[in-house]
């Protein structure tokens, strides 16, 4: 068995993806061109003074031009996000936030996102990108991102195939979604957005996940949802894969994904709760990366004999005299016996001096 430890080095990327795109659209390409794109710089340092207002500028165009297109768009990217490596997400609560300062994140509000979003449900037949900043961080008063919370909706596009959806922790509102109603959908990326724990918008976002709404769907990422509490997924045979990280009030999982071939949790940190539990059937998994594990005798696991590769398990050095800290992972570890490969974290374990005085 191969045995992976230690950090991939991560490279900051200052200059990040380029300069700011779509303010010089003429109208041939507004109203004909097959892909639209709308993206600020890639950092905030690269536009000077005019940075923030030419962000600004892009808001209203994407209004303007999106309101005089009336045919479909193959693509549609709307990103005011700096896509530097080293604009770092910190996913604190309440308020998480980006580490570069986004001036212009006050003027998106929750009626831009609702004209955006519909757009892409009525006219985006391949793919949509939509990030937003978060309205707290660097420079902004929390007082008043708190006051200017902000909305959305989550479309129904019964002809994208390919969404990501990184919401500023927007409240989101999912409608109850009939048969088909992603149809077409294969890839998914969810982000930065809140539901209310136990809420019918909780409960409607499992449905809408599920095969009954998304019959073709590969590949869904969850992350920095907050307030998602319990995650109930009757897969389409099709998944193989699924992301859930950052969901920091995740307790209760029941996952159903006959087709499912790779599984990643992280940061999930409510499954280590005595109430929490799970119950996972994906007779065909082959990879399972999992920083946080439920208790044994809380997890359910259809699939573990499959796992030939185990990431992410961490295992404290020692711990107090008595204590079986490591009983998550090791039971794990004893469930997936063909596993070949595995990653490990090893913990020190921290004494209190105060303790031994």
């Amino acid at each position: 068995m191969a045995a992976a430890t230690g950090h991939p080095r991560v490279r900051v990327d200052l200059e990040g993806a380029g300069p700011l795109v779509g303010l010089d659209y003429d109208d041939d390409h507004v109203l004909c061109a097959p892909s639209l794109r709308f993206a600020i710089a890639g950092n905030p340092f690269s536009g000077g003074v005019n940075n923030t207002e030419d962000a600004r500028r892009l808001i209203a165009t994407v209004g303007a031009a999106l309101a005089r297109r009336a045919t479909d768009v193959e693509a549609l990217e709307i990103n005011f996000v700096y896509s530097s490596s080293g604009n770092i997400y910190v996913g604190l609560p309440p308020e998480g936030f980006y580490v570069f300062r986004h001036g212009h994140a006050a003027d998106i509000t929750s009626a831009h996102l609702a004209a955006w979003l519909r757009f892409a449900e009525l006219r985006v037949t391949g793919s949509f990108t939509l990030a937003v900043p978060t309205l707290s961080g660097p420079g902004t008063k929390a007082a008043a991102a708190s006051e200017q919370k902000r909305v959305a909706e989550l479309p129904s596009s019964a002809r994208a195939e390919t969404m990501s959806l990184s919401l500023g922790d927007a409240g989101l509102t999912v409608p109850a979604a009939g048969a088909g109603a992603f149809r077409a959908l294969g890839d998914l990326l969810l982000s930065h957005a809140r539901v209310e724990p136990g809420g019918v918008d909780e409960r409607n976002l499992s449905h809408l996940l599920s095969a009954s709404c998304c019959p073709q769907l590969r590949r869904l990422r969850l992350e920095h949802i907050a307030g998602l509490a319990a995650l109930r997924l009757d897969a389409a045979a099709t998944l193989e894969e699924l992301w859930l990280e950052h969901l920091r009030d995740l307790a209760s999982l029941e996952l159903d994904a006959p087709g499912l071939r790779a599984l990643h949790v992280a940061d999930c940190y409510k499954m280590a709760d005595d109430e929490a539990s799970a119950t996972i059937s994906a007779p065909r998994l082959e990879a399972l990366a999992c920083a946080q594990i439920y208790h044994p005798d809380r997890l359910r696991f259809d699939g573990a004999a499959s796992v030939r590769r185990l990431e992410k398990i961490v295992l404290d050095a020692h711990g107090p005299a008595g204590e079986n800290t490591n009983v998550e992972a090791v039971g794990l570890l004893q469930r997936c016996t063909a596993a070949d490969s595995l990653g490990v974290k090893i913990w020190p374990y921290q004494v209190d001096l105060d303790q031994m005085q």
